[in-house]
């Protein structure tokens, strides 16, 4: 009877641990992941910060290409001036003669920039690489309209992207 007793306190035993087990309901965790991609634009150039014209032998310079890098698929422009509207001067105070040329831009030519240029960019992509080569077009020195003094000569260029 011993024995009886003994087993039937251990089905007791082990039938209140079976129900102490389940009286834990099961507990569930959720976690949201998320990875932020920022929107960006990053613009290069191989283009260095003097470009060197030849003006003695030459009747066009490539300058370099400019380089826009985005994930962001949009349309935008880009704006090109010339602090002496599209004309070297000379750096010597009292030199009046100037330089015209004409710009390119990727696959526009003959750029006037006496005003601001702009011209829209679509990116179609959520990766996009454009390239846009940049040229310039003059007159060499031997068939310039006017006789040109010695000096040197320059201009400023300045070319930005933004959001349409």
């Amino acid at each position: 009877m011993k024995k009886g007793i003994k087993r039937a306190a251990l089905f007791l035993l082990a039938i209140l641990v079976a129900a102490n087990v389940q009286a834990f309901e099961p507990r569930t965790l959720t976690t949201e992941l998320q990875a932020v991609i920022p929107p960006y634009l990053i613009v290069s150039t191989d283009m260095e910060n003097v470009e060197i014209i030849d003006l003695m032998n030459a009747t066009s310079a490539y300058l370099g290409k400019v380089i826009i890098t985005t994930n962001v698929v949009a349309y935008w422009t880009i704006s090109i001036r010339s602090q002496f509207g599209g004309r070297l001067i000379g750096m010597t105070p009292g030199n009046t003669d100037t330089i015209p040329y004409q710009f390119a831009f990727g696959s526009i030519e003959n750029i006037d920039l006496s005003s601001e240029f702009s011209v829209a960019h679509a990116t179609t992509q959520p990766l996009s690489v454009s390239e846009f080569p940049v040229r310039i077009r003059y007159a060499r020195f031997d068939q310039m309209e006017m006789p040109i003094r010695a000096d040197t000569y320059h201009d400023f260029v300045t070319i930005t992207v933004a959001l349409l």
